[in-house]
């Protein structure tokens, strides 16, 4: 059931496959500050080829919706 999942997710581990999903690459001298603008994280801080999960917010800091940056180099993001 649901329930038993989300109580399993909360006391053990799971592991969701995101390969189905749409990921876009984004390029450019720019690209950190933009996405920062968008995203809750630090992600200039990451190291290249490493990622992070964040979420994206509203105007008023509600989350819209998840999401997992992976920071390829300083000027390219690719993001699920």
């Amino acid at each position: 059931s649901i329930m038993d999942a989300t109580i399993h997710c909360r006391t053990g581990c799971s592991v969701f496959d995101v390969s189905h999903m749409c990921g876009i690459s984004l390029k450019g001298k720019d690209t950190i500050p933009f996405i920062e603008k968008l995203v809750v994280g630090d992600i200039a801080g990451l190291k290249d080829g490493t990622g992070s999960l964040s979420v994206y917010t509203n105007e008023k800091g509600g989350i819209i919706d998840d999401t997992v940056i992976t920071k390829v180099n300083d000027q390219h993001l690719y993001i699920v």
